[in-house]
């Protein structure tokens, strides 16, 4: 019992506070002390609220991502307004040629976006594991989306897995697991998908290839897109509007019922298509970046993409900055995510194939693929 504590309440207040604060010393302290932030504020002048006879000015394009974002001069033209934001990105989508990277930048923000998918995925789904019984914050997916965005990744998982996995330690004592399958409606999952490819993969597509400032600042509200779409989806699916909470519960005892005889139930048909699509998603961005580097030996492009290097120099083109604070957010999220799904093992055996399935598929298909595929394995 004593082990179990351990393991299960001690360890994750250990490991996740600690990877929380190697994010605030290696993504924030060193690369704002290296004059990132400096960089950023200098894209967005004028800092402060400009009079009104010169609300509509405009400057060239490269030289500030100045905008009417809001409409609200006091946000617009404010140094810690949307433009910030914006900028921040843009340092990769539009970085130049000539930092001595070539387009790493841009392909590592393709590649951060296209394999990051199962991020939002994981919580979407958490939020209906122990429904009722789980700390209140997990129930929220939006809200710890939102923090990613407000935070970053990095900084957010951690506090994420932290709680969610002593709170499933806390509150599950004693409470049989069931499959996600026997939680989730057909309605719920059919919003889910919709809720993934439209408010979060168009979005994020259309700020890579459009590269336009009011596309990214949308991107930034993507995880309120999902919410929208779901909700939407539920509201008006016909099935729905004949279902009374009795029949609701009566059709998810069904689904267990048949999940345990060993039968497929409606939704986990649905669930299967998104873990399957998330992982075609992950694979697919990850071979597109990582396979034709290895096939023709550039190694040091491969490097620049993934490998993770502390803060470049003051002197260093704000894109390569950039991208190493990009690349440590990345690492940071991923890391917590990866630790954290351990925790969901009934034993050891599961710990090491869970380990085993990290090992052999990250360096392949990708971490995001290697974590998908855990899930599923995990939930289906």
């Amino acid at each position: 019992m004593a082990l179990k504590t351990i393991t299960q309440s001690l360890l994750p207040m250990i490991i996740f506070p600690s990877l929380f604060l190697i994010g605030c010393k290696y993504m924030y302290f060193d690369h704002f002390s290296g004059g990132l932030d400096k960089t950023i504020n200098d894209l967005c002048y004028p800092p402060s609220p400009l009079p009104p006879s010169t609300f509509n000015l405009t400057l060239p394009e490269g030289q500030s991502y100045v905008r009417r974002y809001t409409y609200l001069r006091r946000m617009d033209y404010n140094a810690v307004g949307p433009c910030s934001v914006v900028a921040f990105f843009h340092l990769l989508l539009d970085a130049p040629e000539t930092t001595g990277m070539g387009r790493t930048p841009q392909e590592f923000l393709t590649y951060l976006l296209g394999t990051g998918l199962p991020c939002v995925l994981v919580m979407l789904v958490e939020a209906h594991r122990y429904k009722g019984k789980q700390h209140w914050l997990l129930t929220h997916p939006t809200f710890w989306l939102l923090m990613t965005q407000l935070i970053t990744c990095g900084m957010t998982f951690p506090l994420y897995w932290l709680l969610l996995v002593v709170s499933r330690y806390r509150m599950a004592h004693g409470t049989r697991e069931r499959p996600i399958a026997s939680l989730i409606t057909k309605v719920e999952a059919q919003g889910l998908a919709l809720g993934l490819l439209l408010g979060a993969v168009l979005p994020s597509a259309a700020m890579v290839i459009t590269k336009d400032t009011y596309a990214t600042w949308l991107w930034q509200f993507y995880p309120v897109f999902v919410t929208a779409v779901r909700a939407l989806y539920s509201s008006l699916a016909p099935s729905t509007l004949l279902k009374t909470t009795s029949s609701i519960s009566r059709e998810r005892n069904l689904r267990e019922d048949s999940r345990q005889s060993g039968h497929g139930s409606s939704s986990q048909t649905m669930l299967r298509t998104i873990y399957l699509a998330t992982f075609f998603l992950s694979s697919f961005f990850h071979a597109r970046a990582v396979w034709p580097r290895v096939w023709s030996g550039d190694y040091a492009s491969l490097s620049d993409l993934l490998v993770l290097t502390k803060a470049p120099a003051s002197d260093a083109h704000p894109s390569i900055q950039a991208l190493s604070f990009f690349k440590w957010d990345y690492a940071l999220s991923y890391l917590a995510f990866s630790l954290g799904l351990l925790w969901s093992a009934r034993d050891l055996r599961e710990v090491l194939g869970m380990l085993t399935s990290y090992a052999m598929i990250t360096p392949v298909l990708g971490v995001g693929a290697a974590t998908t595929v855990v899930l599923a394995w995990r939930d289906l």
